[in-house]
């Protein structure tokens, strides 16, 4: 049964309409409405490590709490800085991140962000607990703060159907004197500029500024954008089945921990395939997700790596969701995804499904 600590009440006049709880076990923070909180304590679903549910329906503290829990609040709670952190956070929140009206959630990005104290929580359709958890702390770090600790869950009907993700932020001095946009993002421009041997070209657009250059050799696109984050392009990179099988041979996938790694194999002007490696550690299972990306038309395409074995074992993929026209307009993308699944047969002996040869 799942324990958790109430840390705070919210009243509207003399009537107290919810309440802050913690895990105990992990300390996620989140606020529910009272009548939520009750009926899950009478149906046995939580328990409230220092509240009590009466024969009349009313939530009382434990008197053995009363003093500890008020410590405990000022512990998790330094309200000043919590206050004016959270109010910085709500800045982030949204009912429809993806812009999407009502169309079908794409998945790998989130869909809502909601603010609870120094908690920023992201749910996500038709996707991984580690890509949920990858996309949120770099969404968070991007916008300037520390991230301490990373949480996610399933929250649908069937596996992968809906996912949460939390990132808990570091309540610190830091986060609360942070730069304005406008700092951030000249000092961001700055930074880039420095990155380069030679500058080749600055092109800059209403909600960005994009920087080419050349460094060791290599033509390098930055593109920064207003709120001061950095997206990185390496011009003209197509990787073939050889370096893909040499670069996921060398991944890190036999580490005990969930992780996801990206592997960038195609990179010409505004088109982009990249390999996902997502690794569940409970299970010491491994997953391979291709994503086609169109940078100018800010759409992507993506399908799962399977691994067949009727009417014969071979290396082939699920259908692609999303814009496909993304891959099947471009020849070279197709090829790309090809070496890819040579280097993946390879990688476990299998051959690739004949449809790709």
């Amino acid at each position: 049964m799942l324990k958790i600590r109430v840390i705070q009440t919210f009243k509207k006049g003399n009537k107290i309409i919810g309440y802050r709880i913690q895990d105990v076990s992990n300390n996620r923070v989140m606020d529910v409405e009272t009548l939520h909180l009750k009926n899950a304590i009478a149906d046995k679903k939580c328990e409230a490590v220092n509240m009590t549910l009466t024969t009349d329906g009313r939530l009382v503290q434990h008197k053995e709490y009363n003093i500890s829990n008020k410590k405990e609040v000022k512990q998790i709670i330094n309200k000043n800085d919590s206050i004016s952190l959270e109010q910085e956070l709500k800045k982030l929140e949204t009912n429809d991140y993806q812009n999407r009206g009502g169309n079908y959630p794409r998945s790998g990005v989130a869909d809502t962000i909601s603010v609870y104290s120094n908690f920023v929580e992201a749910s996500f359709k038709n996707t991984s607990e580690g890509v949920a958890k990858s996309w949120l702390k770099r969404f968070v770090e991007s916008k300037g703060y520390t991230v301490e600790k990373t949480y996610s869950h399933q929250d649908g009907d069937y596996y992968n159907d809906w996912v949460i993700a939390q990132c808990k932020i570091s309540n610190n001095k830091e986060n609360l004197k942070k730069q304005s946009t406008v700092d951030k993002y000249s000092s961001t421009i700055a930074s880039v500029k420095q990155r380069f041997d030679k500058i080749l070209d600055i092109y800059k657009d209403n909600k960005f500024t994009e920087i080419t250059g050349k460094t060791g050799g290599d033509t390098i696109t930055y593109r920064v954008y207003n709120d001061g984050t950095i997206t990185e392009r390496w011009n003209n990179m197509v990787l073939t089945s050889e370096n893909i099988y040499t670069r996921v041979s060398c991944s890190d996938t036999y580490n005990c921990r969930d992780f996801i790694e990206e592997l960038i194999t195609y990179q010409v002007k505004n088109k982009q395939v990249s390999l996902f490696i997502d690794r569940t550690a409970s299970n010491r299972s491994l997953k391979y997700k291709v994503i086609f990306y169109d940078w100018d038309k800010h759409d992507r395409a993506e399908t799962d790596i399977t691994f067949a074995v009727y009417p014969k074992k071979c290396i082939d993929h699920s259908n692609i969701i999303g814009n496909n026209s993304i891959y099947l307009s471009n020849a070279a993308m197709q090829r790309n995804f090809r070496e890819i699944l040579k280097a993946l047969g390879r990688l476990y002996n299998l051959p690739i499904c004949n449809k790709h040869i």
